[in-house]
């Protein structure tokens, strides 16, 4: 999948999803063991990073280039700031949260 491709998809769910009035930017994202997303750099074990900003209603999502579900990577970002993007981020990783933002993920990229 392109980058045009992904961009395509990230404005079609962002309808979907109720996100009209973010500024959604996808851009692939280099992994790094200290990731700065000013660099387009990514957490280095994970497919996504989403990285969003609550008072101007925007949001940068970052793909790994490699990522073999670049669909479901990028609607799990935009689920997450569909579901978190009204309040800042913490940081604070929980498993089952992502476990099951990736099974509704899936879901959704499978049945689009």
């Amino acid at each position: 999948m392109t980058i045009r491709e992904l961009r395509g998809h990230a404005a079609s769910w962002k309808k979907r999803l109720g996100l009209r009035e973010w500024e959604i930017q996808v851009h692939w994202g280099s992994p790094s063991k200290a990731p700065d997303p000013s660099q387009l750099e990514m957490s280095e074990d994970c497919d996504g990073n989403a990285w969003w900003f609550t008072e101007e209603s925007h949001a940068l999502i970052l793909i790994n280039k490699r990522s073999q579900i670049p669909l479901e990577t990028l609607i799990h970002e935009l689920l997450h700031v569909r579901l978190e993007g009204h309040k800042p981020a913490t940081g604070k990783y929980d498993p089952l949260y992502e476990r099951a933002l990736n099974t509704i993920a899936k879901e959704l990229a499978t049945s689009y």
